[in-house]
């Protein structure tokens, strides 16, 4: 402190500043992870499985169905049983053999791994999809019921058959080189950037299938399928949570809570009437 001409000079408050500044970018931080990066909308996890939002939603979706290399880390580390798929299959092709049970077991132990990594906030947690997302992502209305066999949607369009390298289909369609599986990703993804939303593997998802305790969900058809009925982006199939066949896979989805709320800033009224004067 130092007297200048009979007055006080006070050091700014500089240190009290920076904390100031420093709090507010805690806060930002803070505020970034409690919504989830909502303003993010793709995610690589430490498997590098990369996922996107799905519109309309805060959940993140996986671009491909949970490959082989993905899947054995799980299976290495936690001992679980895989039955082979008796057919020659590469790191990126699809995890087949695979329950209901299976892709939720997988999808709570990478929870539980990553957020023990740090690598997941605490309030994400992977699971299987919903029938509502899958429907957005592949370019139904949310609440298709697998009942609009008469609109012919497909996932490359109306046209049938389908063209050349439409996806992973049977080889008496001739539109693919697979005589089974192929490798996550080989084909055109959708509008959404979402892959093998058709072919390739049948695709568990969360969901009872028609509200029957003892049935779960699968949908997107495989390599062996061929009817057009069976082909269409509506079609739904159900079996019993603890069946392995060589045409079921999954994908994984991140479940996020809703961000909150934007923070209302105040502003003083322009037509407040002025004090009055005592």
């Amino acid at each position: 402190m130092r007297v200048v001409n009979e007055r006080i000079l006070t050091p700014l408050p500089i240190f009290p500043m920076f904390l100031r500044i420093l709090f507010v970018f805690v806060c930002v931080a803070f505020l970034a992870v409690a919504r989830g990066n909502a303003s993010d909308d793709t995610f690589t996890n430490t498997l590098g499985m990369t996922f996107h939002r799905v519109p309309g939603t805060q959940t993140l979706l996986c671009l491909w169905p949970t490959r082989i290399q993905d899947y054995r880390v799980f299976v290495r580390a936690t001992g679980r049983h895989w039955p082979d798929a008796g057919f020659p299959q590469g790191d990126t092709h699809p995890a087949v053999c695979v329950t209901w049970e299976d892709a939720k077991a997988f999808a709570n132990w990478l929870t539980q791994k990553e957020q023990a990594e740090g690598k997941l906030p605490p309030t994400w947690k992977y699971r299987l999809p919903l029938e509502t997302e899958w429907n957005i992502a592949i370019g139904l209305p949310a609440t298709s019921s697998g009942e609009e066999t008469a609109t012919q949607i497909f996932p490359w369009g109306t046209q049938w058959p389908p063209p050349p390298n439409a996806g992973n289909y049977s080889p008496d369609l001739q539109v693919d080189s697979f005589p089974r599986t192929s490798p996550v990703a080989s084909f055109k993804s959708n509008a959404l950037g979402f892959y093998d939303m058709g072919g390739n593997v049948w695709q568990w998802c969360e969901d009872y299938f028609d509200r029957s305790a003892d049935y779960r969900v699968l949908r997107g058809a495989s390599w062996r399928m061929r009817d057009p009925d069976d082909l269409l982006s509506s079609k739904r199939i159900g079996n019993k949570p603890d069946t392995c066949l060589t045409v079921y896979g999954f994908r994984v989805a991140i479940e996020r809570p809703a961000p909150p709320p934007e923070p209302v800033v105040s502003t003083p009224s322009t037509n407040s009437a002025p004090a009055s004067k005592p």
